[in-house]
């Protein structure tokens, strides 16, 4: 029994390094959008653009990227996803136009298809379903971990030296995480393996498009992360142009926000388990009532003159449950697919959901530019919130 603790031990400090090297390469990068957007004079949709394509790569693979990962093995997708970002880190820090920086956001977003999959692929198959709901929320932790020191140390970083010096430096130490991970990470007896499942590269929606749960998931959870991306992708750039915070000092406000998430992903994944006996609509349905008022505070603080140190609580609760839910999410559409198809299932609804990523961010940017006011753009996550309580209320778990 010891033994079986050690390996879990082991496989969840493996998986955690590649949510935060994963997470540093691509999330982290949101601290850095306003260097981006002044180094070539960018508008707020442009802005949302650069986010907007980084998961436009996410979404065009997540499905093969599962499918990658249901054939070879959760291992290989992981080292080589990771290895992957790393590359186009580096890559990255050559761009010198808008053009490039586009295309490199979405090769990063390919990188990053992987993750997902493979990661929740290896909880299915080392934990049981007692565990199953925490073990999620403390890998999902790596996510907010690993985009809460970049955005601690990016901004430093790009400030005292350059953008190019920064993203060197973190493409460096990403890959060298790719290699960490495959060292340390065990591999399983064959006697305990799940079934390999026939590789088929064009994506086959067949299987997961009559699951009706994993379906109506999938659309509600596109406003989940529409609502966290928009908020991840603009919070850095309304504190510093319209309440004039130094890009340093709102970029930890950023990181602030990513530890709450660190913190949710660990609490939702215990409340799910424990206090709601693995229930993860009735979660998912408390998460939205948080959310849904945090982001009609903000709505309101939008038409404030000023703020101040206070604003740290609006941006922990969101950071909370915007940035937290995640983990319950993936356990949900993981047991509603079966362990078989871990790895389909959550290609096919990050395939989804994600395009809450792509849609999100350049549609908050549009609204505040066409409106003036930071205003709508909540108003409209609040609303996209609602949708999402009524949704949750149809879906069978």
């Amino acid at each position: 029994m010891r033994a079986l603790q050690r390996i879990h031990l082991i496989v969840l400090i493996s998986i955690f390094v590649v949510q935060i090297m994963g997470a540093c390469g691509t999330q982290g990068l949101l601290c850095l959008l306003p260097y981006f957007k002044y180094q070539w004079g960018l508008k707020e949709v442009e802005v949302g653009v650069l986010t907007s394509l980084m998961y436009t790569g996410v979404v065009s693979f997540s499905i093969i990227g599962g499918q990658l990962t249901d054939h070879f093995g959760e291992k290989r997708l992981m080292f080589c996803g990771v290895l992957f970002i790393g590359f186009m880190l580096f890559f990255l820090s050559f761009a010198n136009s808008y053009v490039i920086a586009l295309i490199t956001f979405f090769l990063l977003g390919v990188g990053y298809s992987t993750i997902n999959p493979s990661t929740n692929k290896a909880i299915m198959v080392w934990f049981p379903h007692v565990v199953r709901g925490t073990a999620m929320g403390l890998k999902q932790t790596g996510v907010t971990i690993g985009s809460a020191i970049a955005a601690t140390i990016l901004p430093i970083m790009a400030t005292n030296f350059s953008l190019r010096i920064s993203l060197q430096i973190e493409s460096i130490i990403v890959m060298t995480g790719a290699l960490v991970f495959y060292i340390i990470y065990p591999e399983m007896s064959k006697q305990k393996l799940p079934d390999r499942v026939k590789l088929q590269i064009s994506p086959n929606f067949r299987y997961l498009a009559i699951n009706k749960s994993i379906f109506l998931v999938s659309l509600i959870m596109t406003l989940f992360i529409a609502v966290q991306f928009s908020f991840g992708t603009f919070l850095v750039i309304e504190l510093v142009e319209v309440f004039n915070f130094p890009k340093i000092v709102a970029a930890q406000y950023l990181a602030i926000a990513f530890i709450a998430g660190t913190i949710g992903r660990v609490s939702w994944g215990l409340i799910s388990d424990l206090v709601f006996r693995g229930s993860r609509k009735t979660t998912l349905n408390l998460i939205t009532i948080i959310i849904a008022f945090t982001t009609a505070s903000f709505a309101y603080i939008s038409l404030l003159s000023e703020v101040s140190w206070w604003i740290i609580f609006p941006v922990a609760v969101l950071g909370f449950s915007a940035m937290g839910f995640n983990a319950v999410y993936l356990t949900f559409v993981s047991e509603l697919a079966g362990k078989n198809q871990t790895g389909k299932a959550t290609g096919f609804t990050l395939s989804f959901a994600f395009l809450g990523a792509i849609l999100g961010p350049p549609l908050f940017g549009f609204l505040f530019q066409t409106s003036g006011t930071y205003f709508v753009p909540w108003l409209l996550l609040t609303i996209f919130m609602i949708l999402c309580f009524i949704g949750l209320r149809v879906v069978r778990e």
